[in-house]
């Protein structure tokens, strides 16, 4: 059973991280004007004087700061719900009931079986 547990726990982790990562990428998509982007990526800096690039610098530093705002946000959110999910396990568990369901042990089996082929219907990244 705890080998069970490990491997549930392994694959929650993986999917969480690959949720974060998805999250992470729309946040910078978010607002994004590509044009723009490319503009910015490949500034000449030796051609601008000190005033513009204390401007790019400002401008950089508040795009930062509102990615970095949303990714606390979305911490946030996450760290909420991982709550709310570990009260309602230990609410569970003093009710006497299962802490994994045989709906879990299904999912579990089919994630890992889809995995050892190559795919997985649960790949949050897919679209």
């Amino acid at each position: 059973m705890k080998l069970l547990l490990r491997g549930i726990a392994a694959a929650a982790s993986q999917f969480y991280v690959k949720m974060i990562r998805k999250l992470l990428k729309r946040v910078v998509k978010m607002g994004e004007d590509r044009e723009k982007l490319s503009e910015e990526t490949y500034i000449d800096y030796s051609s601008k004087d000190d005033r513009q690039l204390q401007e790019i610098l400002e401008e950089l530093l508040r795009e930062e700061q509102k990615i970095s705002y949303r990714r606390r946000v979305l911490h946030g959110k996450i760290d909420l719900l991982r709550a709310e999910l570990v009260r309602r396990k230990k609410k569970q568990l003093a009710n006497g009931e299962s802490l994994v369901s045989d709906a879990d042990i299904k999912r579990l089996s089919d994630i890992l079986a889809g995995e050892a082929l190559g795919k997985s219907k649960f790949d949050p990244t897919r679209e």
